[in-house]
């Protein structure tokens, strides 16, 4: 089978597979009943043999075809009427013709089919809503990285749709970046809005091994509130591992108790307090499970962007861990015994989710930034 940038390969004479720039854009796998058709970017389509298809948006189902055939049965039994079951009948077909209507047109931006007609390596692309701007080119499809493959889905923005499109060439967003595409091996720019300051962080790559760097924009116009801090992290190297909160799965209740053992104790040693015994520095108030990548058995922090500058208590970051309400580990009281630590109510407020004066002071004198990535003024050709 030839191999060119858009190609497909049959697996067990039944299974295909779409690949585009040689990534994965499609998987069709035939089951007992019917198949399963996975899109990227999160669309799917799940077809049984009596018909019935339904469409999935991030694993979300947003519509199912036999909806109608099942409604107007349940209708026949129901009315004897014959005008009133036409009218219902045909509200729900107006209804389900408006869904597939605008199926259709988010459809017909889908990025791959801009991918297809585009040949100009000189192309940038975005997709942006109003707190999340992806800036990238083909290059980043060149690389058969799980890393790059998963990162449009794993962040926290796909409950917002986004808008895709091609930067024009005499827009200023194009004119900022083009230059660091075509000189300095980056792959991609996300901006990611911080209510009053925007996180930016860039992905670069030398040989085959991927970086990633985060800074601050709008900083200087952030008054730290109450030793609360955003901190810019320098470049490093992506390595590949399981965060610590999906390692835990599946394992035994010891087995758990054992992992979460080594890590209080990695943790505690690692990132004691300089003056405080009973304290932690101050960058591990965001130390969920989910920032913690275990890659060839040690332990390794992630996102460490919020910090701040009096250190934390050990009680507040095992209960942060293990106690806060959308946790709730069975193993929370079991390691505050074991640790000596004091309890903290499940429903007790994260430092950062408290009123931030300072942040209100930032997102007021920093407009400009946030209308420059996240709106489409930037996006026109050359303003005035």
């Amino acid at each position: 089978m030839k191999k060119n940038f858009f190609y497909k390969k049959t697996i067990n004479g039944e299974n295909k597979k779409t690949f585009i720039f040689g990534i994965p854009f499609s998987y069709k796998k035939k089951t007992t009943d019917g198949y399963i058709d996975r899109r990227l970017f999160g669309l799917w389509k799940v077809k049984k043999k009596d018909w019935e298809k339904t469409y999935y948006f991030c694993a979300i189902p947003f519509l199912k075809k036999s909806f109608i055939k099942n409604r107007l049965q349940n209708l026949e039994k129901s009315f004897q009427n014959l005008a009133e079951k036409q009218l219902l009948m045909s509200q729900h077909l107006a209804s389900a013709q408006q869904i597939l209507r605008d199926f259709s047109v988010q459809q017909n931006k889908n990025m791959i089919n801009i991918f297809l007609q585009q040949k100009n390596d000189t192309d940038l692309f975005i997709l942006q809503n109003d707190h999340i701007l992806f800036v990238f080119s083909k290059e980043i499809y060149l690389h058969d990285n799980f890393f790059i493959y998963n990162y449009f889905i794993r962040n926290d923005s796909i409950d917002k749709l986004y808008n895709f499109r091609i930067l024009p060439e005499t827009c200023d967003l194009y004119k900022e970046h083009i230059d660091a595409f075509k000189n300095k091996n980056v792959l991609l720019y996300k901006y990611s809005d911080r209510i009053g300051i925007i996180k930016k962080t860039t992905i670069t790559y030398e040989n085959d091994d991927l970086f990633i760097e985060e800074k601050f924009l709008g900083i200087e116009n952030y008054e730290v509130d109450n030793g609360r801090k955003y901190t810019d992290i320098p470049k490093r190297k992506i390595i590949s591992g399981i965060t610590l909160m999906d390692y835990l799965k599946n394992e035994t209740d010891e087995q758990q108790k054992r992992i979460l053992k080594n890590f209080f104790d990695w943790l505690f040693a690692t990132y004691q307090h300089p003056t405080e015994k009973d304290k932690l520095d101050g960058k591990l108030i965001d130390c969920n499970l989910g920032n913690v990548l275990v890659s060839e058995g040690k332990f390794h922090l992630i996102d460490q962007e919020f910090s701040v500058e009096y250190g934390i208590s050990k009680d507040f970051c095992v209960w942060y861990a293990l106690g806060i309400r959308c946790i709730s580990s069975p193993y929370y009281e079991y390691f505050t015994e074991l640790y000596g630590l004091n309890k903290i109510s499940p429903d007790e407020p994260h430092p950062f989710w408290l009123e931030n004066n300072g942040m209100k002071k930032a997102y007021a004198l920093n407009q400009n930034l946030f209308n420059k990535y996240f709106t489409e003024a930037f996006l026109i050709p050359e303003r005035n």
